[in-house]
């Protein structure tokens, strides 16, 4: 695989897993199963950039990619997965039977 294929796929395959994730914890109807997750992805992406301007030379730029393209598309995925979770499991809880009067 070339570094354009890579650059693209780990992001987007980061963030997907991560709305799908996102959106059958979001179906729950909780609020602290999807922000708890996304809170701590948040930190981590903190720690990975406190890491990456720390640290000189290819480890820093090894730590900066794993924040950008890795850890921060997945905890957005999993936010915009789980408003949508959330938002399916209350048009659903709203919704009649098909059969009510």
């Amino acid at each position: 695989m070339g570094e354009p294929v890579i650059l693209t796929v780990l992001p987007v395959g980061s963030g997907v897993v991560g709305a799908a994730l996102g959106y059958g914890l979001g179906r729950t109807g909780r609020a602290w199963a999807v922000w708890g997750p996304v809170g701590l992805m948040l930190a981590c992406v903190g720690w990975l950039w406190f890491l990456a301007r720390a640290t000189h030379g290819w480890d820093g730029l090894g730590y900066f990619i794993a924040a950008l393209f890795i850890v921060l598309p997945a905890a957005v995925g999993l936010a915009i997965g789980g408003l949508i979770g959330r938002h399916h499991a209350k048009t659903r809880a709203n919704a009649k039977p098909p059969n009510a009067p």
